[in-house]
C-alpha cells in the first residue's frame, strides 16, 4: 500500500521520529511512502507558532529521511513538504520550493483571509467564522483559495479540501455547487492533482476529505493525479484508511494513484497496492 502524507517531529504538531513512521509502516504493510512536513508561510506571518522547515529544522529533516532509506531498503520513501498556501505569500513560496529539493509538494489551506479582511486558520476556529461571516461567505472565500492554490501550479496536489468539516460535519457542500464547480474547472486545466485524506479524527469509517462527489467530479475531467495520504502525525495513524480510500478511488474510475519522485508523478496500479 502507500501513505503520502506523513507529518514528523521537525513539526511542533507531531512527536513521532522518521524512524518510527518507518518502522509502522512496514508493520501494517506499507510499500511507498512520502514525509511531508509542515511548512507555513502564513504561519509565520500571522501567529506565534512555527511549524515550519526554517534554520536547521530541513537539514535535520533531510539527514533523517535519507538515513532511513538506508534502515528500510523495503520502503520507496519520498521526501516531501505540505506547504500552507496564501496568494499573498505565492512569491515566497515558489522562493522556498526552488531552494529546497523536494520530491513532493502538498499544497493546503490552512489560513485564509476572511470577508472582513483578517487572516485566520482553518480549523476549529471555522466555528466561530462561519457564525460571524455566515457558511456561504465562508465557502466563498475557502473555495477561491482553493482554486488560487491549484492555479500557482506550485503544488504537485492539493491537500484535504474541505478540511473544515473536521469541525463542522453538518456541512453540506451540495449547497455549493458553483464553488465545487470553480474547483473542478481548476483541476480540469492544471497538472496539480487531488489528494484524498483519510484522517477522520472521532469520525467513524467511511469520512475522509474532499467531498466524494469532489473526487468523482476531477476524474471526470481527465485530471489523472490522484494521491491518498492517511495525515498522521504519531504512528498508530501511518497507514490508517489507506485500504478503503483506494477502493474508493476505484469507484470513481481511478486505476492508478501517483507517488512523486524528483517533483514527477510515477503511477502505480491501485489493484497491485491494496
Amino acid at each position: 500500500m502507500i501513505d503520502c502524507h506523513i507529518h514528523t517531529n521537525t513539526s511542533e504538531d507531531s512527536k513521532m521520529t522518521v524512524m518510527d513512521a518507518c518502522k509502522q509502516a512496514v508493520e501494517c504493510g506499507l510499500k511507498y511512502i512520502c514525509f511531508t512536513n509542515h511548512h507555513e508561510i502564513p504561519e509565520m506571518k500571522n501567529s506565534n507558532f512555527n511549524f515550519s522547515l526554517d534554520g536547521n529544522k530541513f537539514l535535520d529533516y533531510k539527514k533523517a529521511v535519507e538515513q532511513a532509506r538506508k534502515e528500510f531498503p523495503e520502503l520507496k520513501i519520498s521526501f516531501g513538504c505540505e506547504i500552507g498556501h496564501m496568494e499573498e505569500y505565492k512569491d515566497e513560496i515558489k522562493e522556498f520550493l526552488d531552494e529546497h529539493d523536494f520530491d513532493f509538494v502538498l499544497g493546503s489551506i490552512h489560513w485564509m483571509v476572511l470577508p472582513d479582511g483578517k487572516a485566520d486558520l482553518v480549523s476549529d476556529r471555522a466555528i466561530a467564522s462561519m457564525e460571524k461571516h455566515g457558511r456561504d461567505a465562508y465557502m466563498k472565500v475557502y473555495a477561491r483559495s482553493i482554486v488560487e492554490s491549484i492555479n500557482s501550479g506550485l503544488y504537485d496536489s492539493i491537500s484535504h479540501i474541505g478540511m473544515f468539516t473536521r469541525f463542522i460535519p453538518d456541512f453540506d457542500f451540495s449547497n455549493y455547487d458553483k464553488e465545487l464547480n470553480d474547483i473542478v474547472e481548476a483541476f480540469k486545466n492544471s497538472k496539480t492533482g487531488i489528494e484524498i485524506n483519510t484522517w477522520r479524527g472521532k469520525f467513524p469509517k467511511g469520512y475522509w476529505n474532499p467531498p466524494s462527489t469532489l473526487v468523482k467530479a476531477v476524474f471526470n475531467t481527465g485530471n489523472p493525479i490522484l494521491t491518498v495520504g492517511s495525515d498522521a502525525h504519531e504512528t498508530g495513524s501511518v497507514g490508517k484508511g489507506i485500504k478503503e480510500v483506494l477502493q474508493f478511488a476505484k469507484t470513481c474510475g481511478y486505476e492508478k494513484v501517483a507517488f512523486f519522485e524528483k517533483r514527477k508523478p510515477l503511477f502505480l496500479d491501485i489493484d497491485k497496492l491494496i
